[in-house]
């Protein structure tokens, strides 16, 4: 022990993060006439919440990481060690967004001249260069902006564009005369007059009709272009045949020129876009994609830059739909959005959502949640399916009856069976507890009489499950809404979608999972999103309180319909203790569902409590195994997982800048 210290000493030495001036400073209760103040820390200080300097908090670091608080690990070797590289944050502050986003702006997104001139050089390479048509439609836009938005236009490297501008009454001497000082000796820009007392969707139809080109590119009034936005679109259309809808990254930008707040979206996710149009103040469409929305989107009105990708899902319209991982634009700040829904008041969002489905025909229920978000609650049958809730469980009494008694007390939901599946308890509590529960109508216990398989475990228990919905439930979870289940059936129940997880807490409400992102976590596979976020942490972030997709979700609450599961083979048993409900989820990806989280359905869920944290050799081992079998299988969607922007951090999961951004620059492959 007295070498492993001496070890560790060193490592914390040799790393720089140790303040010895800040930690007397700090806590003067300490004898340090006879006493190393790092030795005071590595021994006794860590473990009495003190910080070894200004930049670690050694609370934060525990509370917020519970694997390491869990296994009783000094937080500071272990953010020396691992934690640094795998982006957990050493305090609550640490490195601002904005400071990340200068350093991430400095690293990728300056154009050097170089660059624009092997741009220049990939246009002249292009086998195809559309007319892009960009239609802009104002209500009392600010000279200002309106000065930089046309000359980012005028700046564009790809140069065969039309812009077509629609500008109301009272506007229309100031948008004509920048127009005329844009336009000399230059015909691309047109002002139409639409007419008076039309509505948004109405004026942009109208400079529609006046286009010419290919597709047309929607912009809000605010956007000002970056200088390549135009030719990433046109390298897009050339690498996408047939792409219907094109749309980017998005920062905000204020009359100092400095950039903040960026946009880093996720590609294609039609469950996020139903209640948040994540794709916001720059879209380009085919431009007859575009127009067979015409009727649709003049019925609606409001919003048009929200309705027509809304429509595409609703309506089940197949379309190519390409996320460009780059800035393409600027909001500028004090101007006002009109056409993409950001500006709906909640109210107005509602009406929005009725009227849409209204539209499509869709007997989809809209709340609200906390005061300030859109809920689409999807309908169940008139007669609501058997779901066969599958635990798989081995002595752990504790657990077992905390989670059966959750599940029994608290279920709204009627119409379930729980099959519990025994793998060899020999502990005579549980075994009394097991006999017991078998005698309840809607408890069925199964020996499973081999060694411990997660996957051939569940397997099993799908061959006597009754029900056509199974959910798949840790031993060691326990419920915390009533109609937790009924969210995740007729999630589960729906055509287009695969696998459905939850929201799951910790005991002291942190989050535990909230989605996965692949390719993260120590093992370079998979982890949880937004993992031990608290409750005002998601409050700032926002995003994990929209159901949305991801390509992966955890197996310890997952609901899927019995039909998928089986068309994909179930889960694979070569995947005894490790990723198997990762790999089920990309088969059902593969195989054209989409998986679903929903934040409401809410349970706590005492991670790995049932099989303990000491791993054997041979579990590790095994685990060895199972990681290279699924970066064999999966290694593509490992490095680009669609559900996260590839400039956002892979270790750390949430949406942290990553500090160089895994998105090719496709001027640079020329």
């Amino acid at each position: 022990m007295f070498v492993k210290d001496i070890y560790h000493y060193w490592i914390i030495l040799r790393s720089g993060l140790f303040d010895r001036d800040y930690y007397r400073s700090s806590y003067p209760e300490i004898d340090y006439g006879c006493k190393d103040l790092l030795w005071h820390f590595l021994r006794t200080g860590w473990r009495e919440g003190k910080n070894p300097s200004e930049d670690f908090d050694t609370s934060f670091y525990l509370r917020t990481n519970k694997d390491v608080q869990r296994a009783g690990f000094n937080p500071l070797l272990h953010y020396i060690i691992a934690g640094k590289a795998e982006g957990r944050r050493p305090n609550q502050s640490s490195q601002s967004v904005q400071f990340a986003y200068n350093v991430w702006i400095e690293q990728n997104d300056i154009l050097s001249h170089s660059d624009e001139e092997n741009i220049k050089r990939h246009i002249k390479a292009f086998s195809h260069q559309p007319l892009i048509s960009i239609l802009l439609s104002l209500q009392d836009p600010t000279k200002h902006w309106l000065e930089k938005c046309l000359t980012s236009i005028h700046a564009q490297l790809y140069s065969n564009w039309e812009l077509l501008i629609h500008a109301s009454p009272q506007d229309e001497l100031l948008v004509s005369s920048l127009v005329q000082k844009h336009s000399q000796n230059n015909q691309q820009i047109k002002l139409i007059n639409t007419g008076s007392d039309r509505s948004l969707a109405e004026n942009l139809f109208t400079l529609f009709n006046h286009s010419s080109g290919e597709y047309v590119c929607l912009i809000d009034q605010g956007t000002i272009l970056r200088v390549h936005t135009l030719y990433l679109v046109a390298n897009e259309i050339n690498k996408i045949e047939q792409a219907d809808v094109i749309y980017g990254d998005e920062d905000l930008i204020d009359e100092k020129e400095n950039r903040h707040d960026p946009f880093f979206k996720p590609a294609w996710n039609p469950d996020l876009l139903s209640t948040n149009n994540y794709l916001a103040h720059l879209t380009v469409y085919k431009s007859s994609t575009f127009a067979s929305f015409e009727n649709d989107v003049k019925q609606i009105g409001d919003a048009p830059g929200w309705t027509i990708p809304f429509l595409i899902e609703t309506q089940n319209k197949k379309h190519r739909i390409s996320h460009i991982p780059f800035i393409l634009s600027h909001l500028f700040i004090g101007e006002k959005p009109i056409i993409f829904g950001s500006q709906l008041s909640l109210a107005e969002k509602f009406a929005f959502f009725s009227s849409i489905f209204k539209l499509s025909g869709n007997n989809i229920t809209i709340s609200y949640e906390l005061d300030q978000f859109i809920r689409l609650q999807y309908p169940l049958p008139d007669d609501p399916p058997l779901v066969s809730i599958i635990i798989p469980t081995k002595n752990r009494l504790h657990l077992l009856r905390n989670c059966i008694d959750s599940i029994i007390s608290k279920t709204h939901y009627s119409n379930f069976e729980v099959l519990v599946v025994n793998n060899q308890s020999d502990d005579p509590e549980t075994l009394v507890y097991l006999q017991g529960i078998g005698s309840h109508s809607k408890i069925k216990v199964l020996d499973y009489n081999d060694h411990f398989n997660y996957s051939a475990i569940n397997n099993f228990g799908v061959t006597q499950a009754q029900g056509n919905v199974i959910l798949f439930l840790n031993n060691d979870t326990e419920v915390i809404n009533p109609y937790w289940l009924e969210e995740l059936v007729s999630q589960a129940l729906r055509p287009e979608i695969g696998a459905v997880g939850a929201l799951l807490w910790y005991n002291d409400h942190i989050v535990q999972h909230a989605g996965v992102i692949l390719g993260s976590g120590a093992g370079g596979i998979a982890d949880h999103a937004f993992k031990n976020f608290t409750i005002s942490e998601l409050q700032q972030d926002r995003r994990a309180y929209f159901v949305q997709n991801y390509s992966a979700l955890t197996g310890a609450c997952l609901a899927v319909e019995k039909s998928k599961f089986l068309d994909v083979g179930g889960f694979d048993e070569q995947l005894a203790i490790s990723y198997n409900d990762i790999d089920l989820c990309l088969r059902l990806l593969t195989k054209g569902y989409r998986n679903l989280f929903t934040p409401y359905a809410e349970l706590y869920h005492h991670e790995s409590a049932s099989l303990g944290f000491a791993a054997s050799v041979k579990r590790q081992s095994q685990y060895k195994k199972e990681r290279q079998y699924m970066l064999d299988r999966w290694s593509e969607l490992f490095l680009n997982d669609p559900a996260h922007n590839p400039n956002l951090s892979i270790p750390w999961l949430t949406n942290v800048i990553a500090d160089h951004s895994r998105a090719e620059k496709p001027w640079q492959n020329q």
